[in-house]
């Protein structure tokens, strides 16, 4: 009669305990696809970003390479977006799984559109002689080259994004 009531408590508790990590693992499952939908989320408006400042890059290559007069005619109204940078890439940081090498790709990447920036913004100023004009000008064009989709890396950093 023991061994009975042993039993029928044993098999109690283990299908308490059952049902209750079934129910720990239900409760997990809304923020496991939450999480990942925000990754998914963060991943496309950083892509998207990435594939505008190569567009804008390549724009900008063009128009300085057809207007005599170098980049400092189109400082004034050409920025860099950098706000999914900004916004996502923490976020994208924060969940595991990302690989390092495309971490320091797309930092690396940002550094440089921050750079054009801060040359845009230079050149936009106008406090420089014409030594220091012809410099900021092959520097942002070699920036822009670098940014622009006519790069490999930048196109390999699109794809590789896909991956995540």
């Amino acid at each position: 009669m023991d061994n009975i009531i042993i039993n029928i408590l044993d098999t109690l508790f283990k299908s308490g305990v059952f049902a209750v990590a079934v129910g720990f693992l239900l409760g997990l499952i809304p923020d496991i696809l939450r999480a990942r939908a925000k990754k998914k989320k963060a991943i496309a408006a950083l892509k998207c970003e990435i594939e505008y400042c190569a567009y804008l890059s390549g724009q900008y290559l063009e128009k300085t390479s057809s207007v005599g007069g170098g980049p400092s005619k189109f400082a004034s109204f050409l920025r860099y977006p950098v706000i999914a940078f900004q916004n996502s890439f923490p976020s994208i940081l924060a969940a595991t799984g990302v690989k390092a090498d495309i971490v320091y790709r797309i930092t690396d990447y940002y550094c440089q559109i921050s750079a054009l920036n801060n040359i845009l913004n230079h050149l936009e100023s106008k406090n420089f002689d014409k030594n220091e004009s012809k410099l900021l000008n092959d520097i942002a064009k070699n920036i822009a080259f670098e940014c622009s989709m006519q790069n490999k890396s930048t196109q390999s950093l699109i794809v590789s994004l896909d991956d995540l």
